[in-house]
């Protein structure tokens, strides 16, 4: 009964993001690499890009991280994404506490590990190898 109280959430926001991710902009770009790269869903993809950024934006100095949210189309969607789907309620401080909201999203903690290569990388294509460097520092 536990997880169909946890699925109806998710399939709620599903369909609110499918109908209005063109809005958001948010629906493609990075959201589709990771779906495609990672085998994920969408929804599993935007809270786990989320969850990276909440991490970036709290050891991040705000100018660094205004840096990075420029390059990431929709970065503050990713975040609101992330506090509904992935429940991120405290503070995140390290990698390790990621694992709650990829949790709460159907993926196991391993699957973090794939996601950090996957967003920084796009993080180089996108602003460069000084801001995949900024970010690699925090997602250490």
């Amino acid at each position: 009964m536990k997880k169909i109280k946890n699925i109806i959430p998710v399939l709620a926001l599903s369909l609110i993001l499918l109908n209005g991710c063109s809005s958001l902009n948010v629906g493609e770009g990075l959201t589709k690499i990771i779906s495609k790269q990672l085998g994920v869903t969408d929804v599993q993809a935007l809270g786990g890009v989320g969850a990276i950024l909440t991490l970036a934006q709290q050891k991040l100095a705000k100018g660094d991280f205004d840096k990075l949210a420029k390059i990431i189309p929709g970065s503050e969607s990713y975040l609101n994404i992330a506090k509904l789907v992935g429940k991120l309620t405290g503070p995140v401080n390290s990698v390790s506490d990621l694992a709650p909201a990829f949790k709460n999203l159907g993926m196991d903690a391993g699957k973090i590990g794939e996601f950090v290569p996957a967003v920084t990388n796009y993080a180089s294509m996108a602003g460069g190898s000084g801001i995949a460097d900024m970010l690699g520092n925090v997602l250490k």
